[in-house]
């Protein structure tokens, strides 16, 4: 797949989730109006204030998926890490530089070392990288499962 149609799949993608949103919302704020303004009645006034309810809830749902989206790759503190500078250890730093320059990815711009024993790789994208992630990521990735499979880690591969 050429990375053009990569970048339009991606557009489409991102545009089609927000405009579905908006498109849910409408129809509910539709269904609604016509409920309470054209079938209005006194025996079924129980009825519609369960559909005008059911909607308010699936309509907070909908925003607060659309909202949090947007708060999504939005990288916080790293807690309980020490950051490690190239002139701190640049053993480790050339070990990263060269893993980045086989991949084809960038050096990082921060280097973290956790009590964990696992490796992990956070990146701060916005919208369209995280729909289109480079080859060099996806070879990289690929590369790590066998290590997670021999280390007994059973989930899914995430990108």
């Amino acid at each position: 797949m050429t990375f053009r149609l990569r970048a339009v799949r991606g557009l489409v993608l991102l545009a089609g989730f927000y405009l579905m949103g908006v498109v849910l919302l409408s129809a509910m704020a539709v269904l609604d109006w016509l409920l309470v303004t054209r079938l209005f009645t006194a025996r079924a006034a129980w009825f519609e204030g369960m559909v005008v309810t059911v909607t308010i809830l699936l309509a907070w749902a909908i925003l607060r998926g659309m909202f949090a989206s947007l708060r999504a790759g939005r990288l916080g503190p790293v807690p309980h890490a020490l950051a490690v500078t190239p002139q701190d250890q640049p053993a480790l730093w050339e070990q990263v530089c060269a893993a980045a320059e086989v991949t084809g990815e960038r050096l990082p711009d921060e280097l973290y070392l956790v009590a964990e024993v696992n490796a992990g790789v956070a990146e701060q994208n916005r919208l369209l990288a995280d729909l289109l992630p480079s080859p060099g990521a996806l070879q990289s990735q690929l590369a790590h499962q066998p290590c997670d499979g021999a280390a007994g880690h059973r989930y899914a591969l995430a990108m």
